[in-house]
């Protein structure tokens, strides 16, 4: 062949596999990163909590790329670092309610909650239809379903964890 149109697949393989590694690196970096934050600011088991929010939004993209078999791309990674920092978000506001139930907690910072996840949500939807397959298009999907799972987690899980009926008291 002509100088200039041979293929090293191997040695393409070699790179790929090394910005994988940086991603995966990244991702659990920064999980790491987020629990060790929330630990210095909460100072009990409430840090792990919240920390487990992440692989619990993580699972329903993952869930539905698996339903629907779809590929694996760089942008799915890019996007589990993204929505490890966005995911804890709805955690951090409710934890950071001053009330003492947790039911009364999402009474109280629900539609913050509702309001800047859906916000986020609806921003990668332009991102998703007009992007071709690949890089932006997977990001986009990945955030957007992690977000979400974010949301359901913070207003149904969270209850489910740490609502304790006997202690459950009318706040105003």
């Amino acid at each position: 062949m002509e100088k200039g149109y041979i293929f090293q697949i191997s040695k393409d393989l070699e790179n790929y596999k090394k910005k994988y590694t940086v991603l995966w690196a990244s991702f659990v970096l920064s999980i790491i990163g987020i629990f060790l934050l929330f630990l210095a600011l909460i100072e009990n088991f409430k840090a792990i909590i919240l920390t487990l929010i992440i692989p619990v939004s993580l699972a329903f993209p993952l869930l539905i790329k698996a339903f629907f078999r779809l590929p694996w791309e760089s942008g799915d990674l890019v996007g589990m670092v993204i929505v490890s920092g966005l995911a804890v978000n709805n955690g951090i506001y409710l934890f950071e309610s001053d009330k003492s139930d947790i039911i009364i907690k999402i009474l109280d910072k629900g539609r913050v909650i509702i309001v800047t996840s859906v916000s986020s949500m609806m921003g990668c939807v332009p991102l998703f239809f007009s992007a071709a397959e690949g890089f932006v298009k997977s990001l986009a999907f990945f955030v957007f379903w992690g977000i979400g799972g974010s949301l359901f987690i913070s207003l149904f899980l969270f209850p489910l964890i740490f609502w304790n009926p006997s202690t459950t008291v009318r706040e105003k």
